[in-house]
């Protein structure tokens, strides 16, 4: 592969085998979860859920290796267009309901975080495939250790993704002036004005009587 496939393979084969595992840890919880997103039918809900994370780890380690990546590659690209179709079914039935993305335990929320996160992994199996042969694995310890430092930068970024805009929002409100204190002016007590159309017939009609 390329040193921009090689990465790409780097940073997915981290991602899918924390979240392999973070499943496997609470596999019970996590297929609740794959129950829960109502996009299949229970029994085949509770088959995926117990495979998927087997899954991910399988692919995470197989997507490394220059002999495997491409095949592994083409099962993350379909993988993930499977999470993006079930993530966005949800969010247009208008649901709120936790992702699951990284197990049972897991309190992120379904949004727009999570499809972005989804099609950035989606673009990089992407480009797992078309990196063509060779590995910056082999290209000696210095290349190695900056391949490594730059896959787990960019899997950090896919971490916070779905926490990005509450936060810049927040920052956003704490930048802005300061709200400003209006001045109140209290009409209890006051007199009802009159419309002076009114007042002067009342007057004319008094004068009258």
């Amino acid at each position: 592969m390329s040193s921009v496939g090689s990465v790409a393979g780097l940073c997915l084969g981290m991602v899918l085998v924390l979240s392999g595992l973070l499943k496997l840890r609470d596999i019970d919880g996590f297929i609740v979860g794959v129950v829960e997103y109502d996009v299949l039918p229970v029994p085949l809900a509770r088959i995926v859920g117990k495979a998927l994370p087997v899954l991910e780890i399988a692919l995470g380690l197989t997507i490394v290796p220059p002999a495997t990546a491409r095949v592994a590659s083409v099962a993350v690209v379909v993988l993930m267009t499977c999470f993006c179709m079930a993530v966005g079914a949800n969010l247009a039935r208008g649901r709120s309901l936790a992702c699951h993305c990284f197990g049972g335990k897991s309190d992120e929320m379904l949004g727009g975080g999570t499809l972005a996160r989804l099609g950035l992994m989606f673009a990089l199996g992407v480009m797992v495939f078309v990196g063509g042969e060779g590995s910056v694995l082999s290209d000696g310890g210095s290349t190695i250790v900056a391949a490594l430092v730059l896959a787990g930068t960019v899997d950090v970024f896919l971490l916070l993704i779905p926490a990005l805009p509450p936060a810049v929002g927040a920052l956003m409100v704490r930048a802005g002036p300061a709200p400003t204190l209006r001045r109140c002016v209290s009409l209890r007590g006051q007199p009802i004005p009159v419309d002076s159309g009114t007042g002067a017939r009342e007057a004319n009609l008094a004068e009258g009587l």
